[in-house]
């Protein structure tokens, strides 16, 4: 989910044209830089969000248990999905995990039996010259579509709340890692740049930390790391309002768990 703040960006463009963009490539001192990653580009972020004073950390964690329970109503979550796996960032697998939950709720009204006009001509658009020919193939074709159609349709998204913790290796690396996560987005970088410069910086969440919220207020997005772990939460819908709350659940659980072992930094 990608959450597209132009209307911020550009009240806060006044700030970031009195901070000087640097001209110089992002210096990655925690691993080599990732192929693809523009350094230029998180070079200015860096300068405008004042990376250099971002505080340093020593210990570290693993990736916390993270469940629903940390919802004020986990009930309200009609859908679990969560994933581990690995991210390569700068040539070294970290751990990464995913969790999403989402709220749909049932209509009350039938299903349509018929197609909007535009889906129901993409539908035959995407068939071959061949396919077209066979009426029979055709009917069949627009009978499955619209079983997946009615399905689909028979569910209403209220809300969703997609979470990613990665255990990168050390405290520079998460915050290498943040910066690069943010500078990876479609916004021009004096914007993105600008937008993050006076981003709100939710006291007591992580070593550093971002929280971003569209002008209707309707999606949310809070980003941080804490020592060498790094959190997202984006919201929308029914769990706009507990995004921040669950971002400092998660910065608690991590804090107050053992540090790791000389030998599980090794594994």
């Amino acid at each position: 989910m990608k959450i597209y703040l132009a209307a911020v960006a550009c009240l806060a463009m006044w700030s970031f044209s009195n901070i000087a963009v640097a001209q110089t490539q992002m210096e990655f001192k925690a691993f080599d830089a990732p192929p693809g990653v523009n350094k230029e580009r998180i070079a200015a972020m860096a300068k405008a969000m004042d990376f250099d004073n971002w505080p340093d950390t020593k210990a570290l964690f693993g990736i916390p248990r993270i469940s629903k329970v940390l919802l004020k109503n986990p009930a309200a979550v009609t859908q679990v999905t969560k994933s581990c796996g690995k991210v390569s960032f700068g040539g070294t697998p970290w751990d990464d995990c995913h969790w999403s939950w989402r709220r749909l709720t049932e209509r009350a009204e039938p299903a349509p039996d018929k197609f909007p006009s535009e889906l129901r001509k993409r539908l035959l658009e995407a068939l071959s010259e061949e396919q077209l020919k066979d009426r029979r193939f055709v009917e069949a074709h627009l009978k499955r579509s619209m079983e997946r159609y009615q399905k689909a349709w028979r569910y209403r998204l209220e809300g969703q709340m997609d979470i990613e913790a990665c255990q990168t290796p050390s405290g520079r690396a998460a915050k290498e890692f943040l910066l690069a996560r943010l500078a990876d987005n479609m916004m021009s970088t004096e914007a993105l740049a600008a937008m993050y410069s006076t981003a709100k910086r939710p006291k007591e969440l992580g070593t550093v930390g971002f929280y971003i919220q569209s002008r209707r207020g309707d999606d949310s997005q809070i980003t941080f790391s804490r020592n060498n772990i790094f959190v997202t939460v984006r919201a929308n819908g029914f769990f706009v309002g507990e995004a921040l709350e669950v971002a400092k659940k998660i910065d608690n659980m991590i804090i107050h768990q053992p540090s790791l072992s000389f030998d599980e930094r090794q594994e």
